[in-house]
């Protein structure tokens, strides 16, 4: 367990290069830059990591493992059943939740304008995806297989999302919609139940 100093530097640190990366792309800054912004030394920086991109990483862990354990509380509170399609919607919940509470950093990942957080995420992203989507599909098969599935929920409904954000979509009707979105595809005749 970190003490709790070291949990505040890192906080700070990545704080900080969240709120860089509202005001310029993740190639545009450096290491000096993000010190400046946190009000620390270079050393104390490269005390907890080796440069940027292992920040990025770090990040980006956490909000997978944050997505993963909101998953499977609310699996475990309204899926005893196993029903395969809330499985799907719980998952898109955990996606939404995520979003809802990281959306300064997560708006940030486009492929214009940070295509390495973009696609660094995606990978992040689709790993887990794709490990809940394999567990699914021995109940409900996807037409098309579990890869381009995930590609689809990875691509297609991120976008959909970002997309209800920037718009200033209401939270609840965003989810109301991509859940319709979502379960109308689940029932359709690109999925088959075993």
């Amino acid at each position: 367990m970190e003490d709790r100093r070291v949990i505040k530097t890192k906080k700070n640190i990545k704080e900080s290069f969240i709120r860089l990366l509202s005001e310029k792309p993740f190639d545009d800054i450096t290491v000096t830059e993000l010190c400046s912004a946190a009000g620390m030394s270079r050393i104390t920086f490269y005390t907890h990591y080796t440069d940027k991109y292992e920040l990025t990483e770090c990040l980006f862990q956490e909000l997978m493992h944050i997505a993963s354990e909101d998953y499977k509380k609310l699996q475990e509170a309204n899926n005893p059943e196993g029903d395969p399609v809330v499985s799907y919607c719980n998952l898109l919940d955990s996606i939404l939740n995520l979003y809802g509470s990281n959306t300064l950093f997560l708006r940030q990942m486009s492929q214009r304008r940070n295509p390495y957080l973009y696609y660094s995420f995606y990978n992040h992203m689709f790993k887990r995806i794709e490990l809940i989507l394999s567990v699914e599909k021995q109940t409900l098969y996807p037409r098309f297989g579990v890869k381009k599935f995930t590609a689809f929920i990875c691509n297609g409904l991120w976008a959909y999302i970002d997309a209800g954000y920037h718009e200033g979509c209401d939270v609840a009707q965003l989810r109301e919609e991509t859940k319709l979105l979502l379960t109308s595809l689940l029932r359709s005749e690109m999925f088959s139940r075993e």
